[in-house]
């Protein structure tokens, strides 16, 4: 799949870019990815084709090779517990659960299948069959009159081509209560590898007989005061030699601790090291390594909470601090409930993680929240689309595996004991993947030309790295209706008249605005993560400064009351002057028409700061940003915000141009905002009117503009040929679907559900200017 960018097309030539333009336009408008969308979907028709139901519910009859008449339940379902990739195959493990939860667990099951090179071709569809994986069991718990087996642990893991799985079980009788300082936990590890004896294809796993464990873990519950283990199903690390199993206990006071079990495979030996971190209350731990660091998932209260190691995991500090990984962002604002999972991967070069969770909840996905694809490259976030357009419960297990043959996933769907545990081959999502971290990689190219250092700059200044911390840039892509982010994350709602320009827009009254809703719509939650601090950089041509002060750039901040106060930039035609709540600081800066400025707005820890060209604006020491205490940033908007200056007042004529403009994740310090506006050849500005610009129309007003000059010698040269090429294309691809649609069980991918789009699609509308606005 293409990401048509605009410099995908020539535009050297001015003239050959208005005669290429509107066919242009009519390529680019049928070029729209999927996307994701918090609404429901039915299921495509051959999404059977790419998944596969590998656990079904069970009774007792088909589970076990024997009934025990004295159990009175005789049904079940699966409960999921680990993905992984193992010599050359796939294994997918699920725990086999009584329907009567006072009956426990029957035990732990397994499913294989060998992955090659022919599993990915069209002709291999049929490998997504449940007939195809071999069956087998790790262990049955034998079932005994009046007592309830628990079973739980970490989810499996692979070193040197073994499988080690560790198991924390018990055995209660059910009205018997347990003893003070008892430790009645069974602890085992499960070493296998494929290709057993007896092995069919090599896609039998053959264990080893279980070493027993339970001393060796009773020892640390002594050696720290810890009570006992709790339940978790976290996912483990492995860092060379060494596997990092995560683990929850409890202590004397009754808050849960996270802790990391060490297991050295060479030495076989174990220890035991508690995760010290600023919460009193840690459970559900989950390990991943991120290039040089050790990360750590964990719940707490309702809300997760991501950490990260320089040190394997012996010190830990909040990955929201300094700077801060999207991942932890969206843990924080993910439900406390979900069990996702996430991989990290290099797609061309780049690091990334893929993770898997389910739409954030509204009122209109109440019933239903599909399982979510997601990747970030710890600097941006972005939806690749639906794993499952079906039902998932709430603590709804989900697993993602990738390996050389392609990407996974194993996840739970369905209601209560009509629960199963499905398969899905997600490989087809790694070429939007690509797309997508290529299209992040150009664009971080495009703001290093613009702010990044030059040779004619001096050795001595300090280095900065203007793409450190940058999760949105607006420049170039943008249509009618909004001013899209480079990076494909929060678009800008366009709101009165204004018009396009190369790099941005030019507003042209005081009702003419952009509109960033960072909290109000569910799919921006990804942007949460600037509650914390946030810099705007932007960079502003003025051409007719208001007679009134006015907003230019400001931020809406939202207490859990509704109320709303703002911070940010005024100007009129005099100067620049800091904006708090609504009014004006008194420290402003003098302000000349027909100038070009550099404008930067931060905010952190409730106070406000504001730059001209690297000048401050206002209290030195800052603006109070009222309603600060357990607030969220509700939005940020260029432009007068009718909010501030009244619904009576967003009138009046004016005329800046704001274009380039860079939202970060945190705070820009002083020195950094200096390095960002030091480099001299993006601060220059050159408009070029034109006898013939075409004006692009208004938005949200309903007033009309003026055509440019357009003869019919060029309406019949351009735009009749145009349309006609594309009539032809139009029949020519219903005629392909027609066709496409006999092989739709061939075709890879087309069982992969999709969410509807709507939603910020993969496209560029390229339209003329009336500016051009250069570096």
């Amino acid at each position: 799949m293409r990401v048509w960018m605009k410099d995908d097309f020539p535009t050297r030539e001015k003239s050959y870019k208005r005669m290429h333009t509107p066919l242009l336009l009519l390529v680019a408008s049928v070029l729209l990815l999927p996307v994701c969308s918090n609404g429901s979907s039915s299921q495509p028709a051959g999404v059977e084709k790419r998944r596969v139901e590998l656990f079904k519910p069970w009774n007792r009859e088909s589970l076990l090779s024997h009934s025990d008449s004295s159990h009175d339940v005789k049904h079940g379902l699966f409960e999921g517990n680990s993905l992984v990739a193992v010599g050359g195959s796939v294994v997918a493990l699920a725990e086999a659960r009584y329907n009567a939860w006072t009956a426990g667990y029957a035990g732990m099951w397994l499913k294989t299948i060998a992955l090659g090179e022919t599993h990915q071709s069209a002709q291999a569809a049929g490998w997504m069959s449940e007939k195809k994986w071999k069956t087998e069991n790790v262990f049955v718990n034998e079932p005994v009159a009046d007592h309830r087996y628990a079973q739980y642990g970490p989810r499996a893991i692979v070193l040197k081509d073994k499988i080690f799985l560790l198991s924390l079980s018990s055995n209660k009788a059910k009205d018997v209560e347990p003893q003070e300082g008892a430790f009645d936990l069974e602890v085992k590890l499960f070493v296998g590898a494929i290709g057993g004896r007896g092995a069919e294809d090599g896609k039998v796993v053959k264990w080893n007989k279980p070493s027993s464990l339970t001393d060796t873990f009773k020892r640390p519950l002594l050696e720290h005061s810890w009570k006992e283990f709790f339940e978790s199903g976290g996912k483990g690390a492995v860092v060379g030699d060494t596997i990092l199993f995560p683990l929850v206990t409890s202590a004397e006071s009754g808050a849960k601790t996270c802790i990391i079990a060490r297991y050295k495979h060479e030495s076989e030996s174990w220890s035991f090291t508690p995760a010290k971190l600023d919460i009193d209350d840690c459970t559900e731990p989950s390990l991943l390594v991120w290039k040089k660091e050790l990360l750590l998932v964990v719940a707490h209260q309702t809300k997760n909470k991501m950490y990260r190691s320089v040190d394997v995991g012996m010190t830990w500090t909040d990955a929201t601090e300094g700077e801060r990984h999207a991942l932890s962002n969206f843990q924080y604002h993910s439900d406390d409930d979900d069990r996702g999972d996430f991989v990290n991967m290099k797609v061309d070069g780049s690091d990334v993680i893929l993770f898997a969770y389910r739409a954030f909840f509204n009122s209109g996905n109440a019933g239903l929240r599909p399982l979510l694809l997601w990747v970030t490259d710890s600097k941006r976030t972005h939806c690749l689309g639906a794993i499952s357009s079906g039902h998932l419960s709430i603590l709804s297990f989900s697993a993602l595996l990738y390996t050389e043959s392609g990407v996974y996933s194993l996840h739970e769907e369905g209601f209560s004991q009509l629960k199963s545990i499905f398969f899905t081959d997600l490989t087809d999502r790694v070429h939007e993947l690509k797309a997508v971290v290529g299209l992040w990689r150009k664009v971080d190219g495009s703001v290093m030309a613009l702010y990044g250092t030059t040779g004619e700059e001096s050795t001595s200044a300090p280095k900065f790295d203007p793409t450190v911390g940058l999760v949105g840039f607006w420049s170039e892509v943008a249509n009618r209706t909004h001013w899209r982010d480079g990076y494909l994350g929060m678009d800008g709602a366009l709101q009165g008249p204004v018009k396009r320009v190369t790099t941005g827009f030019t507003l042209g009254t005081r009702a003419a605005h952009v509109v960033f809703p960072v909290s109000g719509k569910n799919e921006n939650k990804v942007y949460h993560l600037i509650d914390n601090g946030l810099t705007v950089v932007m960079s502003v041509a003025v051409h007719k400064a208001p007679k009134n002060p006015t907003p230019l750039l400001g931020v809406g901040v939202r207490n859990k009351s509704g109320l709303i106060a703002d911070v940010g930039i005024w100007y009129d035609e005099k100067a620049w002057a800091q904006l708090s709540g609504t009014t004006a600081g008194a420290k402003t800066l003098a302000l000349e028409e027909g100038k070009t400025y550099q404008v930067v707005l931060t905010v952190r820890g409730g106070v406000a700061h504001t730059y001209i060209d690297g000048n401050r604006v206002g209290d030195g020491r800052g603006s109070i940003v009222p309603l600060s205490q357990s607030a969220e940033i509700h939005e940020i908007y260029v432009g007068a915000n009718e909010r501030v200056i009244g619904k009576g007042e967003a009138t009046g004529d004016l005329s800046v141009t704001v274009f380039n403009m860079l939202l970060y994740s945190h705070e820009l310090s002083v020195a950094d905002v200096k390095a960002l506006l030091a480099v001299k050849h993006r601060s220059t500005f050159d408009a070029v009117l034109e006898d013939e610009d075409e004006d692009n129309g208004d938005h949200g007003d309903g007033q009309g503009g003026k055509s440019g000059g357009r003869n019919l010698a060029w309406i019949a040269a351009v735009v009749v040929p145009a349309l006609l090429i594309v009539l032809g294309l139009v029949g020519f691809f219903v005629l392909r679907q027609r066709r496409a649609a006999q092989n739709a069980a061939m075709r890879p991918g087309a069982g992969l559900p999709q969410m509807p789009a709507g939603y910020n699609p993969y496209t560029v509308d390229i339209t003329d200017d009336t500016l051009d606005v250069r570096k």
